[in-house]
């Protein structure tokens, strides 16, 4: 079934097109160069290692040569390997057929993990690969098989050679081997945790060496360090930043669960004070937010306030231009209960983990599954939650909590109620179908945006230097390494690389400039007609 939804999803979406999306442009350059020349090298812009997604990548362009749409082939590809990957992890913790099976379908239905999937961005390829090796190393510590084990750790490595935040998993399976095995002799304790640290952590070391030794170190590889070092020096002051991402990741979280949440056992406090200081909570973070005007989409990047993307155009991204259709009111506010409530209630089941029991009557928090998903969500998301917090790290942390919150028993009385099944059901179609109809947009206003920019290049001869299509197509196009976090934002044009703006790509008018061509597309959420714009500087206006 999950593969089957993976499959119709994806060919509805229709992911055709050569252009780069969000950063995955940078990605890209260093598939051209392995491609192209036989030689990798990364963008300043990058700040990951990437080099194992690039390998990927590479060999999905060797039949026909470099591709934006092999690339994309090539993630939704891992994206599969990713819900399949869900599954085993899922009936690793104890998860049924049934609610394992649920699980890889809320995954491939969950709307940053799609979206994302139909990119070239590092976010699915690392889930894949890093749940993978959570799905082997859980399943090696349970059968005590050498093999898996080692498979595992080298999985783990790969994740770690795509973004270097899977240098946590090898520290949560030394957790996860050392509970497990408290009553083995200390040298069997210990060799093998510490071998599954030295390869992934010495991996990546004599990979940074090989980059810094060759000259290839990207300017920002280091970025998200530095932030995170920055913050932890002064903890207090980042203290109320951190809570607040960690409550607006449970925000998220909750409605990616709910289905699975609702064919679970309900688990209610039993303390009524207790119930009562929950529900009020929940009502006074609803009425501030709402007060504030702080509603849902708390986090930035891909989900926006009714499409997936970003839009990185000027006039929507920078000069905030209402060209683009915002949700009424009254959805945002529906949407924002929905997902502290959602939230709220995670939170309470994770809590009260230790009272789910397994399918031999001990408690589902001693499974190694359930332990080394607990250990390294934990790991992965309270560094994240100190810096700069998007919502596209949250896609991880779904088959993670879903393994922990979905092992344990079923009870018959739970599942057996049909209302539960229907809203779960209902909750999963409108998640599949806001998935495919604002991805499908995401890639349809792209198309008119690029198809604009090639005819302004191809067919009148205008030089890429002169024009402002975007974060995209600029930094394709006009990345500049001396400036690698791009022009200064207060300046005169647009920050990413733009530095002379005769022509802008935008969804609408601009002050200071005239229409010279428009591209119309097709939208689906909400339904009706898009349009992109090329724009010139206005002369006459100017005078």
């Amino acid at each position: 079934m999950p593969v089957l939804l993976w499959l119709l999803m994806s060919l509805a979406a229709w992911p055709v097109g050569e252009f780069p999306l969000n950063d995955d442009w940078s990605y890209a350059g260093s598939v051209h160069g392995l491609v192209e020349r036989g030689e990798f090298v990364l963008t300043g812009w990058t700040s990951m290692p990437l080099v194992a997604q690039a390998a990927w990548g590479a060999l999905f362009c060797l039949p026909f040569g470099f591709s934006f749409l092999a690339l994309r082939v090539s993630t939704l590809v891992l994206g599969l390997v990713g819900i399949l990957a869900t599954y085993g992890l899922a009936r690793e913790a104890g998860a049924s057929r049934n609610r394992a099976c649920l699980l890889a379908l809320l995954l491939a239905a969950n709307p940053l993990y799609f979206v994302l999937a139909n990119t070239f961005m590092t976010d699915v390829p690392f889930l894949a690969t890093a749940v993978s090796s959570l799905f082997l190393l859980a399943r090696g510590i349970r059968t005590r098989s050498p093999v898996l084990l080692a498979a595992g750790i080298a999985t783990a490595t790969v994740a770690t050679l795509i973004r270097q935040v899977g240098v946590v998993i090898p520290v949560a399976f030394t957790i996860a081997w050392f509970f497990h095995n408290r009553r083995q002799g200390t040298a069997r304790r210990i060799w093998i945790p510490v071998s599954s640290i030295v390869a992934v952590w010495g991996s990546l070391a004599v990979y940074e060496w090989w980059l810094r030794l060759s000259g290839r170190l990207p300017a920002l590889y280091h970025e998200k360090t530095r932030e995170l070092l920055a913050r932890l020096s002064d903890p207090l002051a980042s203290a109320p930043s951190c809570c607040g991402n960690l409550l607006a990741s449970a925000a998220y979280l909750g409605p990616f669960l709910l289905p699975l949440m609702f064919l679970l056992q309900p688990l209610v406090v039993t303390r009524r004070k207790l119930n009562l200081a929950i529900l009020a909570a929940c009502g006074v973070t609803v009425a501030i937010l709402v007060f504030s005007a702080t509603l849902m989409p708390f986090l930035g990047n891909i989900l926006y306030n009714i499409g997936l993307g970003p839009i990185r155009l000027r006039d929507v991204h920078l000069l905030k231009l209402a060209h683009w259709p915002a949700a009424p009111a009254w959805v945002q506010i529906l949407v924002t209960v929905i997902a502290v409530a959602a939230g709220a209630y995670l939170l309470v089941r994770l809590a009260l983990l230790r009272r789910v029991k397994d399918d031999r009557g001990g408690t589902v928090v001693t499974n190694p599954a359930v332990i080394l998903c607990a250990a390294t969500a934990a790991l992965y998301v309270l560094p994240l939650a100190m810096g700069s917090m998007f919502d596209r790290y949250l896609v991880f942390l779904v088959p993670l909590v879903g393994a922990l919150i979905s092992g344990g028993e079923s009870t018959a009385a739970a599942l057996c109620l049909r209302s539960r099944k229907a809203a779960g059901v209902a909750v999963l179609v409108v998640l599949a179908l806001f998935s495919v109809g604002a991805t499908r947009d995401y890639l349809a206003w792209n198309r008119a945006r690029w198809a604009a920019a090639d005819e302004l290049i191809r067919q009148q001869n205008v030089p890429a230097s002169q024009i402002d299509g975007g974060f995209e197509f600029n930094g394709w196009y006009g990345y500049d390494a001396a400036h690698p976090r791009g022009l200064p934002e207060d300046g005169p044009t647009s920050w990413w690389w733009v530095k002379d703006a005769e022509y802008v790509i935008a969804m609408g008018p601009i002050p200071g400039y005239r229409t010279v061509s428009q591209y119309d597309f097709s939208r689906l959420i909400p339904p009706g007609h898009g349009a992109i714009v090329v724009l010139r500087k206005d002369t006459t206006t100017a005078r």
